[in-house]
């Protein structure tokens, strides 16, 4: 405010300092016979010059008093509009609605669901319908080697030795998955009813290894095989499965997990035994054990057993 009181009293000053050197005064105002005589009177050159550079001062004062008040003036207008624009940019801020707060919704690849890196996310894969436990996508590459296990069941056939092994970091106990496998390997309908030998798990100096493992360690201990980070193997003395099948199984197998296991369990065991891949005898048959179940069933009802038959369930 104060800067426009001065620029208005500049520009006042300057418009009096203006019409004084062009106006006459009261003072010099004489009546008309004076008047005439002071026309008919020729004023000396000297007085003349100086009323000249008089008038010229009172001209240069007068313009640059008007500059001043001008550029005083000028940003004080500036100053006001800046003013101005800052509160209704504020008003505009405060009329706006703030945005709701959102809660994440886990989903497909999310971390509270596979805790994967988005070069997995970005499979599509199929996947078990229920919850998972959150699994690594890679390990240490450390196994904890389950303990011994139950005699191995009577027979007359060469044994055959295992060991079952679960890769550090991953939700699941070396000796509950030693468990599984023992009952799987021991049951009426697996492999004991198709071959000769007998199976006996051990912790050390087993003929085969099997080891549950992170999909990058799978991909690592199945070389050259391609398990993609999804797949299970045999490899050597190794049968390598993949946590995140153990965990999340396949359509083939909907929810039922520990079916889909067994499945897997049976497949790449017979893999060690020396069987090769079978494919679906037709739509609506029960589907060998080595046919590739986790990939799809090819129109074959799941099947997780070596001496299946027609409606045989696990």
């Amino acid at each position: 405010m104060l800067s426009e009181i001065v620029g208005l009293l500049l520009l006042a000053g300057a418009a009096v300092s203006a019409w004084r050197a062009t106006h006459p005064t009261q003072a010099s105002l004489a009546i008309p016979a004076r008047r005439d005589a002071a026309r008919r009177r020729r004023p000396r050159p000297g007085a003349r010059r100086k009323v000249r550079r008089r008038s010229r001062r009172w001209l240069s004062l007068s313009a640059i008093l008007f500059l001043a008040g001008g550029i005083v003036l000028g940003d004080a207008v500036d100053e006001l509009g800046a003013k101005d624009a800052t509160r209704a940019q504020g008003s505009a801020r405060a009329d706006q609605p703030r945005p709701a707060a959102t809660t994440p919704t886990p989903g497909r690849g999310s971390a509270a669901e596979t805790d994967a890196p988005a070069s997995r996310t970005s499979r599509t894969d199929d996947r078990t319908p229920g919850a998972a436990p959150a699994l690594p996508e890679s390990g240490s590459g450390r196994f904890s080697v389950a303990g011994v296990g139950p005699a191995a069941p009577d027979g007359s056939g060469r044994e055959l030795t295992y060991s079952v092994e679960v890769e550090e970091g991953l939700p699941y106990s070396a000796n509950d998955v030693a468990g599984f496998v023992d009952d799987v390997l021991s049951d009426g309908r697996g492999w004991t009813s198709v071959t000769t030998e007998t199976f006996r798990r051990v912790s050390t100096g087993s003929k085969f290894r099997i080891r549950l493992a992170t999909p990058g360690t799978t991909d690592q201990l199945c070389r050259p095989l391609a398990t993609g980070g999804r797949l299970s193997c045999r490899n050597g003395e190794m049968i390598v499965l993949n946590s995140w099948r153990w965990a999340h199984g396949a359509n083939a197998y909907g929810s039922d997990l520990a079916r889909y296991r067994t499945y897997l369990v049976n497949h790449e065991f017979g893999h060690a035994l020396g069987n090769g891949h079978e494919a679906c005898p037709g739509v609506g048959e029960t589907s060998p054990v080595m046919s590739q179940q986790t990939k799809g069933l090819g129109g074959c009802r799941a099947n997780p057993w070596p001496t299946a038959t027609e409606g045989n369930k696990a």
